[in-house]
């Protein structure tokens, strides 16, 4: 599929997200008792294809970056998605979550309009998204929850969380240990965290 672009008030920046949308979550992954840090996601990183997916690696997104810079809080960060050449940005609050031997990264709501009409904040509503992460010196690999994969869980009658349904939509209402349960369960599971993204460091 092509990779989804959202449309602000007054410019078309793009998105991190390709092809179905991933999940989205009215609770957060995280607890106040998360506070994993880890410096080496700092930095400005470009998309790239994943290892696992055919075709040319360069041809993906060559213009798209993903800016992670630590937050005032110290243990979460501000990530920010642009393309080279185009105006606005989308902004993101990330928190690292570790489970276990595993990784996992949030996405929730960033300032809204931060610089300006272009900018605008990600996810559109306060939710979140989760996903799988490997973070190396130079290369991070992030695996969504991948939206068709539970769309057809929930069309079997096998999906395990609560939720709500909306015009061409869904949103999980699961609260967070629900959530963390879930996702432990399903850390192996490649169909299940499909949505991938691999990212290069710019250096």
């Amino acid at each position: 599929m092509q990779r989804l672009k959202w449309i602000a008030a007054h410019a078309v920046i793009a998105v991190l997200l390709a092809g179905c949308s991933p999940v989205k979550s009215l609770f957060p992954l995280f607890t106040k008792d998360d506070a994993y840090f880890d410096g080496n996601l700092v930095g400005e990183w470009k998309a790239t294809q994943d290892k696992n997916q055919s075709g040319d690696p360069d041809s993906a997104s060559v213009n798209e970056r993903w800016v992670f810079l630590k937050s005032k809080d110290s243990f979460s960060y501000d990530c920010s998605q642009i393309e080279l050449g185009k105006k606005g940005s989308v902004q993101s609050t990330a928190r690292l979550v570790r489970l276990g031997h595993d990784l996992f990264v949030d996405f929730g709501p960033g300032p809204q309009y931060p610089e300006g009409a272009s900018d605008m904040s990600f996810p559109e509503v306060d939710a979140h998204v989760f996903a799988r992460i490997w973070v190396e010196k130079d290369e991070v690999n992030i695996h969504f929850l991948d939206g068709k994969w539970t769309w057809d869980q929930i069309n079997a009658g096998k999906f395990q969380l609560p939720f709500v349904e909306a015009p061409g939509d869904f949103v999980l209402t699961a609260n967070t240990q629900e959530l963390r349960k879930f996702v432990e369960q399903h850390t192996a599971d490649k169909d299940a965290f499909s949505d991938n993204y691999r990212l290069i460091r710019v250096k």
